[in-house]
Protein backbone atom coordinates (compact mmCIF):
# COMPACT_ATOMS: atom_id res chain seq x y z
CA UNK A 1 0.00 0.00 0.00
CA UNK A 2 1.13 3.57 -1.07
CA UNK A 3 1.62 5.82 1.93
CA UNK A 4 1.75 8.78 -0.72
CA UNK A 5 -0.99 9.16 -3.03
CA UNK A 6 -0.30 9.78 -6.80
CA UNK A 7 -2.81 12.79 -7.20
CA UNK A 8 -1.44 13.92 -4.30
CA UNK A 9 2.77 14.57 -5.96
CA UNK A 10 1.59 14.97 -9.54
CA UNK A 11 0.25 18.29 -10.34
CA UNK A 12 -1.49 17.98 -13.45
CA UNK A 13 -2.90 14.37 -11.89
CA UNK A 14 -6.51 15.70 -12.93
CA UNK A 15 -5.74 16.64 -16.93
CA UNK A 16 -3.55 13.31 -16.68
CA UNK A 17 -7.02 11.55 -15.58
CA UNK A 18 -9.01 13.33 -18.34
CA UNK A 19 -6.46 11.99 -20.97
CA UNK A 20 -7.19 8.42 -19.48
CA UNK A 21 -10.64 8.98 -19.74
CA UNK A 22 -10.41 10.14 -23.53
CA UNK A 23 -8.22 7.27 -24.36
CA UNK A 24 -10.98 5.11 -23.05
CA UNK A 25 -13.64 6.07 -25.05
CA UNK A 26 -11.40 6.19 -28.28
CA UNK A 27 -7.67 5.38 -28.46
CA UNK A 28 -5.93 7.85 -30.05
CA UNK A 29 -2.08 8.08 -30.44
CA UNK A 30 -2.18 11.44 -31.65
CA UNK A 31 -3.20 12.61 -28.19
CA UNK A 32 -0.55 11.50 -26.61
CA UNK A 33 2.22 12.79 -28.28
CA UNK A 34 3.71 14.95 -25.43
CA UNK A 35 3.98 11.55 -23.67
CA UNK A 36 5.53 9.71 -26.41
CA UNK A 37 9.69 8.95 -26.68
CA UNK A 38 11.35 12.14 -27.95
CA UNK A 39 15.10 11.21 -28.48
CA UNK A 40 17.34 13.84 -27.43
CA UNK A 41 21.45 13.75 -28.36
CA UNK A 42 23.79 15.42 -26.24
CA UNK A 43 26.89 17.16 -27.56
CA UNK A 44 26.58 14.95 -30.65
CA UNK A 45 27.08 12.08 -28.81
CA UNK A 46 24.52 9.03 -29.51
CA UNK A 47 25.60 7.73 -26.23
CA UNK A 48 24.45 10.51 -24.56
CA UNK A 49 20.88 10.33 -25.54
CA UNK A 50 18.07 11.17 -23.41
CA UNK A 51 13.93 10.93 -24.00
CA UNK A 52 12.81 14.53 -23.80
CA UNK A 53 9.13 13.26 -22.60
CA UNK A 54 10.21 10.78 -20.36
CA UNK A 55 8.92 12.34 -17.25
CA UNK A 56 5.57 13.27 -18.52
CA UNK A 57 5.22 9.57 -19.61
CA UNK A 58 6.18 8.33 -16.36
CA UNK A 59 3.55 10.71 -14.82
CA UNK A 60 1.00 9.07 -17.12
CA UNK A 61 1.79 5.77 -15.74
CA UNK A 62 1.71 6.97 -12.40
CA UNK A 63 -1.53 8.28 -12.68
CA UNK A 64 -3.12 5.18 -14.44
CA UNK A 65 -1.78 3.17 -11.96
CA UNK A 66 -4.11 5.00 -9.52
CA UNK A 67 -7.61 3.23 -11.21
CA UNK A 68 -7.39 1.08 -14.08
CA UNK A 69 -9.27 -1.70 -15.94
CA UNK A 70 -9.60 -3.54 -19.50
CA UNK A 71 -10.60 -0.27 -21.30
CA UNK A 72 -6.85 1.06 -20.84
CA UNK A 73 -5.48 -1.79 -22.53
CA UNK A 74 -4.75 -0.16 -25.43
CA UNK A 75 -3.16 3.02 -23.65
CA UNK A 76 -1.14 0.28 -21.14
CA UNK A 77 -0.10 -1.74 -24.58
CA UNK A 78 1.11 2.09 -25.42
CA UNK A 79 3.03 3.17 -22.59
CA UNK A 80 4.76 -0.57 -22.43
CA UNK A 81 6.01 0.23 -26.22
CA UNK A 82 6.88 3.51 -25.77
CA UNK A 83 8.98 2.75 -22.82
CA UNK A 84 10.75 0.14 -24.15
CA UNK A 85 12.34 2.31 -26.76
CA UNK A 86 14.17 3.95 -24.12
CA UNK A 87 16.09 0.49 -23.08
CA UNK A 88 18.04 1.09 -26.37
CA UNK A 89 19.24 4.42 -24.70
CA UNK A 90 20.94 2.55 -21.64
CA UNK A 91 17.84 3.41 -19.54
CA UNK A 92 16.88 0.93 -16.35
CA UNK A 93 13.38 0.40 -17.53
CA UNK A 94 12.50 -1.94 -14.91
CA UNK A 95 10.11 -0.50 -12.57
CA UNK A 96 8.11 1.38 -15.02
CA UNK A 97 8.44 -2.27 -17.13
CA UNK A 98 7.05 -4.19 -14.35
CA UNK A 99 4.46 -1.94 -12.94
CA UNK A 100 2.64 -1.56 -16.76
CA UNK A 101 3.45 -5.13 -17.45
CA UNK A 102 1.24 -6.37 -14.18
CA UNK A 103 -1.63 -3.84 -15.47
CA UNK A 104 -1.98 -5.49 -18.61
CA UNK A 105 -1.32 -8.91 -16.94
CA UNK A 106 -4.25 -8.73 -14.52
CA UNK A 107 -6.71 -7.91 -18.02
CA UNK A 108 -4.99 -9.83 -20.23
CA UNK A 109 -6.13 -11.96 -23.42
CA UNK A 110 -4.26 -14.44 -25.42
CA UNK A 111 -2.99 -11.70 -27.90
CA UNK A 112 -0.81 -9.94 -25.43
CA UNK A 113 0.98 -13.09 -24.40
CA UNK A 114 4.21 -12.19 -26.92
CA UNK A 115 3.98 -8.77 -25.12
CA UNK A 116 4.36 -9.96 -21.51
CA UNK A 117 7.18 -12.34 -22.35
CA UNK A 118 9.07 -9.36 -23.86
CA UNK A 119 8.26 -7.65 -20.66
CA UNK A 120 10.39 -10.01 -19.08
CA UNK A 121 12.99 -11.61 -21.70
CA UNK A 122 13.08 -8.92 -24.62
CA UNK A 123 15.45 -6.41 -22.75
CA UNK A 124 18.25 -6.31 -20.38
CA UNK A 125 18.85 -8.53 -16.71
CA UNK A 126 17.21 -5.64 -14.59
CA UNK A 127 13.83 -5.96 -16.26
CA UNK A 128 14.37 -9.84 -16.45
CA UNK A 129 14.67 -9.70 -12.58
CA UNK A 130 12.01 -7.15 -12.66
CA UNK A 131 9.06 -8.96 -13.94
CA UNK A 132 8.08 -12.03 -12.16
CA UNK A 133 8.13 -15.21 -13.87
CA UNK A 134 4.02 -15.49 -13.36
CA UNK A 135 3.97 -12.41 -15.58
CA UNK A 136 5.74 -13.86 -18.14
CA UNK A 137 3.70 -16.98 -18.37
CA UNK A 138 0.56 -14.90 -18.61
CA UNK A 139 -2.05 -17.48 -18.16
CA UNK A 140 0.05 -19.93 -16.31
CA UNK A 141 3.26 -22.28 -17.64
CA UNK A 142 1.43 -25.19 -19.58
CA UNK A 143 -1.55 -23.23 -20.91
CA UNK A 144 1.24 -20.73 -22.59
CA UNK A 145 3.40 -23.69 -23.49
CA UNK A 146 0.35 -25.12 -24.96
CA UNK A 147 -0.38 -21.78 -26.97
CA UNK A 148 2.70 -21.15 -28.28
CA UNK A 149 2.93 -24.68 -29.63
CA UNK A 150 -0.12 -24.20 -31.74
CA UNK A 151 1.65 -21.48 -33.38
CA UNK A 152 3.91 -23.77 -35.36
CA UNK A 153 3.87 -21.35 -37.99
CA UNK A 154 5.55 -18.62 -36.10
CA UNK A 155 9.15 -18.80 -35.90
CA UNK A 156 8.87 -16.31 -32.98
CA UNK A 157 6.81 -18.14 -30.60
CA UNK A 158 9.22 -21.09 -31.33
CA UNK A 159 11.96 -19.20 -30.10
CA UNK A 160 9.78 -18.37 -26.75
CA UNK A 161 8.98 -21.88 -26.46
CA UNK A 162 13.08 -22.32 -26.28
CA UNK A 163 13.18 -19.42 -23.91
CA UNK A 164 10.72 -20.31 -21.44
CA UNK A 165 12.10 -24.11 -21.60
CA UNK A 166 15.50 -22.61 -20.94
CA UNK A 167 14.70 -20.45 -18.13
CA UNK A 168 12.01 -22.33 -15.86
CA UNK A 169 13.66 -25.73 -15.96
CA UNK A 170 12.12 -28.57 -13.96
CA UNK A 171 10.50 -28.23 -10.81
CA UNK A 172 9.33 -23.96 -10.98
CA UNK A 173 7.36 -22.93 -8.46
CA UNK A 174 4.78 -20.81 -9.64
CA UNK A 175 1.62 -18.79 -7.81
CA UNK A 176 -1.77 -19.88 -9.24
CA UNK A 177 -3.04 -16.96 -11.37
CA UNK A 178 -5.44 -15.67 -8.93
CA UNK A 179 -3.02 -15.72 -6.05
CA UNK A 180 -0.25 -13.89 -8.10
CA UNK A 181 -2.37 -11.27 -8.45
CA UNK A 182 -3.01 -10.85 -4.72
CA UNK A 183 0.14 -11.15 -3.70
CA UNK A 184 1.20 -8.86 -6.17
CA UNK A 185 -1.95 -6.12 -5.58
CA UNK A 186 -1.00 -6.32 -1.62
CA UNK A 187 3.15 -6.80 -1.58
CA UNK A 188 4.68 -5.22 -5.13
CA UNK A 189 1.80 -3.10 -6.83
CA UNK A 190 2.40 0.20 -4.00
CA UNK A 191 5.79 -0.17 -3.57
CA UNK A 192 6.72 -0.37 -7.81
CA UNK A 193 5.00 2.69 -7.67
CA UNK A 194 6.47 4.43 -4.36
CA UNK A 195 9.81 3.24 -6.26
CA UNK A 196 9.12 4.89 -9.77
CA UNK A 197 7.89 8.31 -8.05
CA UNK A 198 10.78 8.58 -6.37
CA UNK A 199 13.43 7.88 -8.84
CA UNK A 200 11.72 10.64 -10.90
CA UNK A 201 11.78 13.28 -8.07
CA UNK A 202 8.30 13.30 -7.52
CA UNK A 203 8.54 12.02 -3.39
CA UNK A 204 11.31 13.36 -1.51
CA UNK A 205 12.68 11.15 0.79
Amino acid sequence: MMLVEPKDYIENYADLREIIAQCRQHFDENRLAQFAVQPVVYDDDPEHTFDEHNHHRIRLLLALATEFNESDKPLIRWLLRENGKCFKFGFDISIETALAAFMLYKHMCWEDTAILYACKFAYGSNEQYMVDTEIALGFGLSETMNYLAKQSDNPIYQEMIYQIQAYCGNGIRLKLREQFIEYFEQRRFGYLQEELARDYGLIDD
